[in-house]
């Protein structure tokens, strides 16, 4: 829904604000009336979601809002980057114009969304009440304890089983037919996975609630991503009121969509505001695929999904706030846990269900949030398909098997790039889209020996991933090249001989994963006996981890 992708730019708006103030000096009234417009244009995005009103001026509105904040997030990006690449001397000279430049759009782009504002009924209400311009508040999580389960979604039926292996090898002459009539997992086995996801184990279950649960779940028709998706859902809601609530959407959306497809489209409405994008963002990864817990973190926390934590909260990090998201998901069963870390307490890998995949992709593009470019099964994998992206609308590209001669717009801000088999050195090209935030190379994506960054390449990158890049063996990084990156993992690339002199210019880098890396390279890094010959390239980095395993 709109309201999630404006609220993640306000939120980003905001932190540019607070972080670059010196360079906003001058337009920092103007953008901060943005913001204000685009908060109280959220919140009446949220109120007509929560009405449902999705009738074609609605889903046209909520476009053209998006859009404009979109090109608001483009804009002081922009200038930003503008400012950042002159000296001293050319910025104090050139500043103004550019101020005058960011103003007129920013103005323009203010102008806009006063103008289509007037469209969206709950707005006027909003602004009478006078609501704070620069609102920037977002709901805490609810952090509550969960037992980390790993069950997938299956329902028991031992006991059946027993009865028909026993009719079965029953002796007997002649040939005999065992009949197995209905669905897998109907009645009181379904309700007993719905229980232990809706009611986690609490002791007795209120007649209300219990009432009310079994009429859903006899809609469930048996099928087991519905009921435990279902249970998840109902698991945040406390009240008799609420469950009731949940039962009349659930009504509805079961004539329009199915059992299935209608409860997951039940729970991500439900989503609160700062999840939706978290939950879109799993649609990038491939069916079936085992999703890194860390990896997915840091990618969350790159592309400014997760907000700084409130001065209060003391010790905590992003990265917790990041987890906490995280375990709300799979709370929800919106994601299964597939592999527990070694303590055997936290979430090492997850998964996501093909159906489930199939809703963030949906979304996804509804939302011009995330395209993926992915052949037809009638297509030959072993043969280049061409694809020019010139025209593509949306923020970030996933761009699964078998992948070449793409052309990208420089609106992307997040590309990853798997089994494309490129042979010639396109670094070049992908470091002039200004803003792209995170990249990804995977499995074969490039397989040629060298790659080269250039200088003033990759002005907002902040996350580096290069995997399984077999072929390479030397990798240059010139200075001045990726000067915002903060986390850089490399995986599988056995032979590249060493790590790249530029490392040291990146005085941003907070932390470096090196797995499955050569034994040389490894060794060259480390500080072992006094030795360690390319330690001084990466001594900067606070947190450097060196992987076997």
């Amino acid at each position: 829904m709109a309201e999630a992708i404006v609220s993640v730019l306000v939120e980003r708006l905001v932190d540019l604000l607070a972080h670059e103030t010196v360079v906003l000096q001058g337009v920092d009234e103007e953008v901060g009336r943005l913001v204000g417009e685009l908060e109280r244009m959220k919140s009446a995005l949220k109120d007509a979601d929560r009405r449902q009103e999705q009738d074609e001026l609605s889903r046209t509105v909520e476009k053209q809002i998006r859009e404009l904040a979109y090109d608001a997030e483009d804009v002081i990006d922009t200038y930003i980057l503008k400012v950042a690449n002159q000296n001293r001397f050319m910025t104090m000279l050139s500043k103004p114009f550019h101020l005058h430049t960011i103003g007129e759009q920013v103005r323009a782009i203010q102008a806009d969304l006063e103008g289509i504002s007037k469209t969206l009924p709950a707005y006027r209400d909003i602004c009478g009440k006078g609501e704070s311009s620069n609102s920037n508040s977002r709901q805490p999580l609810i952090r509550r304890t969960y037992s980390l389960a790993t069950d997938e979604f299956v329902v028991s039926s031992e006991g059946i089983t027993r009865q028909v292996l026993a009719r079965l090898m029953q002796e007997e002459d002649g040939l005999r037919v065992v009949s197995i009539v209905g669905m897998g997992g109907i009645d009181g086995e379904s309700w007993e996975l719905f229980s232990r996801k809706a009611f986690l184990g609490d002791g007795g279950i209120e007649p209300k609630f219990e009432k009310l649960g079994k009429d859903m779940v006899k809609k469930c028709g048996g099928l087991p991503l519905a009921i435990v998706v279902l249970g998840g859902l109902l698991a945040t809601k406390r009240s008799v009121a609420d469950w009731e609530m949940v039962q009349r959407r659930f009504n509805a959306d079961l004539n329009k969509y199915g059992a299935v497809n209608g409860i997951l489209e039940l729970s991500y409405h439900d989503l609160p505001i700062h999840l939706k994008p978290c939950f879109m963002y799993l649609g990038h990864y491939p069916e079936d695929w085992e999703i890194s817990k860390k990896e997915l973190i840091r990618l969350w926390i790159a592309e400014g999904f997760i907000s700084p934590p409130p001065p209060e909260s003391g010790e905590l990090l992003m990265e917790d706030e990041a987890e906490q998201c995280l375990q709300e998901l799979i709370n929800r069963c919106l994601l299964q846990v597939s592999n527990k870390d070694r303590t055997g307490s936290g979430v090492r890998t997850c998964r996501i269900h093909d159906l489930l995949r199939d809703l963030c992709v949906k979304k996804a593009r509804e939302e011009n949030f995330l395209g993926i470019i992915q052949p037809p099964s009638s297509v030959n994998n072993d043969l280049p398909l061409h694809v020019n992206l010139a025209e593509s609308t949306e923020r970030r590209i996933a761009i699964h098997p078998s992948k070449t001669g793409v052309s990208l717009e420089d609106n992307i801000t997040k590309l990853t790039l798997m089994f494309s088999r490129m042979s010639v050195d396109r670094m070049a090209e992908l470091g002039k889209l200004q803003h792209l935030r995170i990249l990804r190379l995977w499995n074969r994506s490039y397989v040629g020996t060298k790659l080269v960054c250039s200088a003033n390449g990759f002005p907002q990158l902040d996350y580096l991933e290069m995997e399984a890049l077999r072929n390479l063996e030397e990798w240059v990084i010139e200075e001045g090249a990726m000067p915002c990156l903060r986390s850089f993992e490399l995986v599988s690339c056995k032979k590249l001989r060493m790590l790249p002199e530029g490392l040291r210019y990146i005085t941003t880098l907070k932390e470096m994963t090196l797995q499955y890396v050569s034994e040389s390279l490894a060794k060259r890094v480390q500080v072992i006996d006094g030795r360690g010959e390319d330690f001084y390239k990466v001594r900067h980095i606070p947190s450097i981890q060196i992987l076997k395993t």
